[in-house]
């Protein structure tokens, strides 16, 4: 839902959490038990095989673990959205003159600094172009119903 505030505006989203870490942390657990069947019931060679590529597996999970830090992902909530600067999940960030906006597909996605932020949950796909037009600094004008974007 899209409520205009006096800076901004406050939308709420409607999208769904999820981990990706722990969906592949679990896939590691799976893969470490099958890894224990193998070396006690197969020669040597495969064994050594087998953990060479388990071992593999984690450094990629590793990799991609330290990635997510400088990542988030907002799909639920309240976000208020201002002009360079936005709240959400109780953290205020103020872009940079810098900072990248842009949509792709049905995510809103900001990066500044090294970091990303991607936010998802719209209800639609105005919300969407609105979000972005203000993250970008164009004023909004708002008529009973309709928002229009100067």
């Amino acid at each position: 839902m899209l409520k205009v505030i006096d800076d901004g505006v406050s939308i709420t989203l409607n999208g769904t959490e999820s981990n990706p870490v722990f969906v592949m942390a679990g896939v590691l657990v799976v893969l470490a038990i099958c890894v224990a069947v193998v070396a006690m019931t197969a020669p040597v060679q495969i064994t050594i095989g087998m953990m060479a590529v388990f071992a593999v597996l984690i450094f990629g999970f590793n990799i991609y673990k330290n990635r997510l830090k400088y990542q988030s992902r907002i799909a639920t909530g309240v976000i208020i959205i201002k002009n360079r600067a936005f709240i959400a999940q109780g953290q205020n960030v103020k872009l940079s003159e810098n900072a990248c906006i842009e949509l792709i597909n049905d995510t809103l996605v900001i990066t500044d600094l090294g970091r990303s932020w991607h936010i998802l949950g719209f209800d639609n796909d105005k919300e969407r172009h609105v979000a972005k037009s203000v993250l970008e600094g164009k004023a909004l004008e708002k008529r009973e119903q309709a928002i229009r974007i100067l």
